[in-house]
């Protein structure tokens, strides 16, 4: 979560999950990512075909055996 909700005081949980779905809201629907070629997540993921993405793989297959 953005830093701004984590600040904020709510006088009940209802408002407090009402800030939460507004900060998801606005990640997925409004704010553009660099990450999936500076769409947002929801036209990313409407998108037929293949996605260019930009993000580096750091999962590796040594950590997975490692983890076995």
């Amino acid at each position: 979560m953005k830093q701004e909700f984590l600040e904020a005081r709510y006088a009940n949980i209802a408002q407090a999950w009402d800030a939460v779905k507004q900060a998801v809201q606005i990640y997925n629907r409004e704010r553009l990512h660099s990450s999936v070629d500076m769409l947002t997540p929801f036209e990313a993921h409407q998108r037929s075909g293949e996605l260019k993405r930009y993000w580096k793989k750091t999962y590796s297959k040594k950590q997975a055996s490692a983890a076995e």
